[in-house]
């Protein structure tokens, strides 16, 4: 959810102009960006923590919800930053929205595969946000490595749909 709102308010501060003006004032367009997205994560985290715990059915340990909280918060700069590129308008971004809807579907259907194929899923960073969790649920030890896999691989990805997103704005 807040990776739907920080997608619409990247793309309608691109729609306003703002993103334009702010590429020639003294205020860099990155830390704008780096802002919301990191009003993204940290909402982001909490919701997933404190719906987890509400919930509260098959629940791991809580630093391991915490982390994987953490992990599973970099979804939301992701998916902001990809609607925002890539959508012209509002209506493109919700057929976007759509579309980049089916990626849990990658996490669903990779649960059902064997081991190995399982890590094929891993280049999704949520992911290995969902493969901690359930590693972690099931008492394994192996969960904080999912979590760092996961978090690199979005660091990554927010990188390069930053990129994306400041070669929009300029046109």
């Amino acid at each position: 959810v807040p990776g739907i709102i920080g997608g619409f308010l990247l793309l309608e501060s691109r729609e306003d102009g703002m993103v334009k003006a702010l590429l020639v004032s003294p205020n860099p367009l990155t830390g704008y960006i780096a802002i919301v997205c990191v009003v993204m994560f940290v909402s982001a985290m909490m919701l997933t923590v404190v719906q987890a715990t509400i919930i509260g059915v098959a629940l791991p340990p809580l630093p391991a919800l915490i982390a994987v909280g953490l992990a599973a918060a970099s979804g939301a700069p992701m998916f902001a930053l990809l609607i925002a590129a890539l959508a012209n308008n509002k209506v493109q971004a919700f057929a976007y929205m759509k579309v980049f809807g089916l990626g849990p579907l990658l996490v669903t259907l990779a649960y059902f595969l064997p081991e190995p194929w399982q890590w094929s899923a891993a280049i999704y960073p949520p992911y290995c946000a969902s493969k901690a969790y359930w590693v972690a649920e099931a008492g394994g030890g192996e969960w904080p490595l999912w979590i760092l896999g996961g978090l690199a691989s979005s660091v990554i990805w927010i990188g390069v749909l930053q990129r994306l997103f400041l070669r929009a704005a300029q046109k």
